[in-house]
């Protein structure tokens, strides 16, 4: 899990991120986790573009611009990040509510901090539990909730990830397709299958195209349009139910 801990102030960093690594040790002690800690939030939202951390703790009350407006621009680029808020303030922790949040801890309560990660870790697991597809010889597990999206190759499609890469595959896409609908990836158009976790937005004024949370426009054939938009509206109200 890649996480992000941010605090202006560096004496609290480094306390909070002692907290949190001994927390992780404890809970996940054969986990695989990187730290990436930052006193400037605005420098976290520059490595976030090419990182896409899973979880980010933040202070609330920060100069500039507050916890609160960092994680709504965290989960703008990318919707599954887990945003754990940290304040020594209790009416700070009531007002982030309104914001998205997983889980809010006080910085003085060492018991809040384990309680913290124990969910985080068993939400993330949750979330990242792997699938298995079958391409035209071989069963594959892989984490679909780092595709962005599949798009037809010569021959067999190429799986887009959200760090960037593209990794050609033996999948084909009607075979995608008909095992991937299930988990919210959808066929667009003829070559593109989206992962309905990363749409950020739909053109419905023009209803030939969608926006991901990375700013890529993808075309949306318009006679698959309104089911798409309608899936994606499920997918929406099903996740912030749960």
């Amino acid at each position: 899990m890649k996480i992000a801990i941010c605090d202006d102030e560096l004496l609290h960093l480094q306390h909070i991120s002692k907290k949190i690594q001994a927390a992780f040790n404890k809970v996940d002690p054969n986990g695989k986790h990187l730290y990436k800690k930052y006193c400037d939030p605005l420098v976290l939202l520059t490595d976030h573009e090419k990182m896409f951390f899973d979880a980010a703790f933040l202070d609330i009350d920060m100069p500039h611009i507050n916890g609160m407006d960092v994680a709504d621009l965290l989960a703008k680029l990318n919707p599954s990040i887990f945003i754990i808020y940290v304040t020594s303030h209790e009416t700070l922790a009531r007002t982030a509510l309104k914001h998205r949040i997983f889980r809010f801890v006080l910085k003085s309560e060492n018991n809040e901090f384990h309680e913290a990660v124990n969910s985080l870790v068993k939400a993330y697991n949750k979330k990242h539990k792997k699938i298995v597809l079958q391409d035209i010889s071989v069963a594959h597990e892989f984490d679909l909730s780092q595709v962005l999206y599949f798009a037809s190759g010569h021959n067999f499609a190429n799986i887009h990830y959200v760090d960037g890469r593209v990794v050609p595959s033996k999948f084909k896409m009607v075979d995608l397709e008909n095992q991937l609908l299930q988990n919210w990836v959808y066929r667009v158009n003829r070559g593109t299958l989206v992962n309905l976790c990363y749409v950020y937005k739909f053109d419905k004024q023009n209803k030939n195209s969608l926006t991901l949370t990375t700013g890529e426009q993808i075309a949306v054939s318009r006679r698959r349009f309104n089911e798409a938009f309608n899936l994606f509206m499920e997918y929406i109200t099903k996740t912030k139910k749960g």
